[in-house]
């Protein structure tokens, strides 16, 4: 008899463990589940977010000899070949960014302290705000000016991340997140200096994600700099 109770007891005893491990489950399964979206959403828009905020661009490197440049304040490269818009290029002598002009296919930029080598930056994503030219400009005809390099790259630019900073609601719409998520995103320089911020409040008791991406960007005067994208997601 005692036997017989003693195997009633392991069965009751088997029986409430089982329900407590499945009433367990049943209250934490929801959270696992939900945590375990949420770190799909993150490893998305790191991904995204490097994609949306690149863009391309193109660099070309001009050659001139010295001897064409003397007593020359500005100068015209005659024959450019590119019918650039004013506003999407930066051009640089000896990595200084000097004032230009694009008329057809001429470019005028001033000299500064040009001996041989500059850099022409060329993307609709730069959105540059430059001068004209100040003094005349002198030409140089084709043959006496070189197109050492044309390289073409997809780098971060700092002008669609301060777009989509200020019109985060359209831009996070873009993105399609699921609605019972929301996010919140950050441009923190080397420094440790927070460059855009993305006014998302976070409502109170949710659990947060947060990762951060380094990154190298493009910034208006086409200066690479580094830095980090710090995402939240909850």
């Amino acid at each position: 008899m005692k036997k017989k109770a003693s195997h009633v007891g392991i069965i009751l005893s088997f029986v409430v463990f089982i329900t407590f491990v499945v009433f367990l489950f049943s209250i934490l399964s929801p959270s696992i589940q939900t945590n375990q979206d949420k770190q799909f959403v993150m490893d998305y828009l790191k991904q995204e977010l490097q994609k949306q905020f690149s863009g391309e661009l193109e660099k070309t490197t001009i050659s001139i000899d010295p001897d064409n440049l003397d007593n020359k304040d500005c100068i015209t490269l005659i024959g450019f070949m590119k019918n650039f818009l004013e506003e999407d290029l930066v051009v640089k002598v000896e990595e200084e960014r000097v004032d230009h002009s694009m008329a057809g296919n001429q470019l005028s930029f001033e000299r500064g302290n040009f001996e041989r080598i500059a850099e022409i930056y060329y993307s609709e994503e730069l959105n540059s705000e430059t001068g004209s030219p100040s003094v005349p400009c002198d030409p140089i005809q084709e043959e006496d000016y070189n197109i050492k390099l044309v390289k073409d790259s997809n780098p971060i630019f700092y002008s669609k991340i301060e777009t989509a900073t200020n019109n985060f609601e359209d831009f996070k719409a873009s993105l399609e997140i699921p609605p019972q998520f929301d996010f919140s995103f950050e441009l923190e320089s080397s420094e440790g200096e927070i460059i855009f911020e993305v006014e998302n409040k976070i409502p109170q008791g949710v659990d947060v994600f947060s990762e951060q991406i380094p990154i190298q960007y493009l910034d208006e005067n086409a200066e690479l700099m580094s830095g980090f994208i710090n995402i939240k997601v909850w």
